[in-house]
């Protein structure tokens, strides 16, 4: 919670004062509680307004990093870091703090987390429902009802 701890102290030191700001999920509506000089942003993984950066966590900050980097230097240098770094080239600001993946690797079927898994990875599959259902080895009746289970 290092990120979430320093926009709570920034806000305390007034530093965000008259600001829109993010921090991690858990501690958004305690930061809103606290500081009513600033806006604070629920459901973004970062933000910038002016000269101040915020973000919702450590992975996030990565993802303000590269996003830092990209306005300074351009994208190349940004997928050349995200490359050696082995991460997403960048999740867009506005994004919410939320992970369809990580849900779907908790799913306790192991058909249909494989499934997911299946979907995220090649998105430019045939996707359609007979072709997953076909995938699943079940009819695309009991796929449908299963899956939206």
């Amino acid at each position: 919670m290092y990120c979430a701890t320093l926009s709570l102290f920034y806000s305390l030191a007034g530093l965000l004062d008259g600001k829109r700001a993010t921090s991690h999920w858990t501690v958004t509506q305690y930061l809103s509680r606290i500081s009513t000089d600033i806006t604070v942003a629920e459901d973004v993984i970062f933000i910038r307004d002016g000269n101040a950066y915020t973000s919702a966590g450590v992975t996030t900050g990565m993802d303000l990093a590269l996003a830092l980097v990209e306005a300074d230097y351009g994208r190349d240098l940004a997928m050349s870091i995200a490359r050696m770094l082995v991460i997403y080239y960048r999740r867009e600001g506005g994004q919410s703090q939320y992970s369809d993946l990580l849900k779907s690797q908790s799913l306790e079927s192991h058909t249909f987390r494989d499934l997911c898994t299946y979907i995220h990875q090649h998105p430019r599959d045939n996707l359609s429902i007979g072709s997953l259902a076909q995938r699943a080895v079940m009819s695309e009746r009991n796929f449908s009802r299963s899956f939206t289970r």
